[in-house]
């Protein structure tokens, strides 16, 4: 399968595996719109073709920070681009963290996480520094809310309970407005 076949075929994939993580291979064949066989001969069972999501997520997710960080050299930009990004994976976002959560993501994969994670901690302390961003919470605590409030949107979709294209809207307004101080006396 060309490359590019196959990220499509795995964004696909994780688009199932976050609206329902316990999806067989047909239904993650069906939903990615190939045959069984296809899905199959790609990956020859369910957890090598959930560990290759995993993966692509995690190259995203470090990716996307990598990029943040490279081209913008303001913290509030930054944390939007970052943003955008990341819900623009909130299935599979959801879905590695949820895998995460409950012990079944490798190793290896965390410690790949970690190198985004750092730097989305990175970009906060920046904001701090400067000024933009409350320090009243650490930069840890902020960017664990930020996952929370990805996963929250994750299943917010998933459920119905909000429209997949409310969820980017939503993170950012919730995110950026506990994240920012409300004027120059707020700590």
């Amino acid at each position: 399968m060309k490359n590019a076949e196959n990220t499509d075929l795995l964004e696909a994939a994780a688009a199932v595996l976050g609206r329902n993580p316990r999806a067989t291979m047909a239904e993650i064949a069906r939903g990615a719109s190939v045959g069984r066989a296809t899905l199959f001969r790609a990956y020859g069972t369910r957890e090598e073709l959930m560990c290759a999501v995993e993966e692509q997520t995690i190259q995203r997710y470090v990716n996307a920070t990598s990029a943040a960080v490279s081209r913008e050299h303001d913290p509030l930009g930054a944390m939007r681009k970052i943003l955008a990004e990341i819900c623009a994976m909130a299935p599979s976002y959801g879905f590695v963290a949820a895998r995460s959560l409950s012990g079944e993501l490798e190793p290896r994969l965390h410690a790949r996480a970690a190198e985004g994670e750092s730097r989305v901690i990175g970009i906060i302390r920046a904001g701090q520094e400067a000024g933009i961003f409350r320090v009243d919470l650490s930069a840890e605590w902020i960017s664990l809310s930020l996952s929370g409030l990805v996963i929250a949107a994750a299943d917010g979709v998933r459920t119905g309970a909000i429209a997949v294209r409310d969820a980017p809207r939503f993170v950012e307004q919730s995110f950026l407005h506990g994240l920012l101080r409300s004027s120059p006396g707020t700590p």
